[in-house]
């Protein structure tokens, strides 16, 4: 229920191109700034309550000059001067850095190794998880073999596009809908949330990008006192595992007067499983 080290490594490469990206740009602007700096070295003396400033310059055998207070601009641009050169330096060391790593973590790719191999030596490997790619990964979470719910004898029977029985035209809308955009799910996978309490969410959803999963529930007799009641108390459950509604947990609802919201479902797809 995390993202996966695969995920992580594509988030950490990204990152380290987007900070060498911004800090050449950074690099850029202040040595474009520093071009047209002022020469010469600032010193600074207090003179009892007064504070002075001198302007050192190197090329006339380091002579002192006293800086007027309404020549105190020259002051600010050389001491802004200095403070940028320091600024230079490090980034340009951090710079470095992140395109060294940057550069080690590319050439040590994994799954890029995985994916260069022969075919038919790939037949031989179990790879890394990591090493996978999204769909190698979906395809391989899809096939997880498991035992759902049953279905008593006066359920209706409603079929998915995939041939799938489910147990509302309301679910069916969903699970069709999640087929069309291609998001990997399990229809009632059973979960064991505490001990041996188990749980059958509607749909257990993988977001194939990030790898991470969501629980989808739909509340489907909303305007049912009782069905609203045994809401409550799985919405509880869910909730004293840490899985809670608006992150791991997504919903749908629906009464006899409002069916289901497909524009909210699109939605909320749109947020967390694209």
């Amino acid at each position: 229920m995390v993202i996966g080290e695969g995920e992580k490594m594509r988030c950490f490469i990204d990152y380290l191109k987007k900070e060498g990206e911004d800090l050449a740009k950074e690099i850029g602007n202040l040595r474009r700034k520093l071009k047209n700096s002022p020469k010469g070295r600032l010193e600074i003396k207090k003179n009892k309550s007064r504070v002075q400033y001198y302007l050192m310059d190197k090329e006339k055998n380091a002579k002192l000059k006293y800086i007027r207070k309404n020549d105190r601009k020259l002051a600010c641009q050389i001491a802004q001067r200095d403070y940028d050169l320091n600024a230079l330096r490090s980034l340009e060391q951090r710079y470095k850095a992140v395109h060294d790593v940057y550069d080690i973590y590319k050439s040590t790719d994994t799954s890029k190794q995985f994916r260069l191999t022969n075919a038919e030596r790939r037949k031989l490997i179990i790879p890394r998880i990591c090493d996978l790619s999204d769909e190698e990964y979906a395809a391989q979470w899809q096939k997880t073999v498991y035992q759902g719910k049953v279905f008593a004898q006066t359920d209706p029977e409603i079929y998915t596009v995939k041939g799938e029985r489910v147990r509302s035209k309301s679910e069916k809308i969903i699970a069709d809908l999640l087929e069309r955009e291609r998001i990997p799910y399990r229809y009632e996978y059973p979960i064991c949330l505490t001990g041996d309490f188990y749980i059958y969410p509607d749909f257990l959803l993988l977001n194939k990008r990030t790898r991470e999963e969501f629980f989808l529930e739909h509340f489907g007799m909303m305007d049912n006192p009782d069905y609203a009641e045994g809401m409550i108390r799985k919405l509880e459950e869910y909730e004293k595992c840490g899985i809670y509604p608006g992150k791991k947990l997504l919903m749908t609802f629906e009464t006899k007067n409002r069916p289901l919201n497909t524009a909210v479902l699109d939605m909320i797809i749109q947020e967390f499983l694209l």
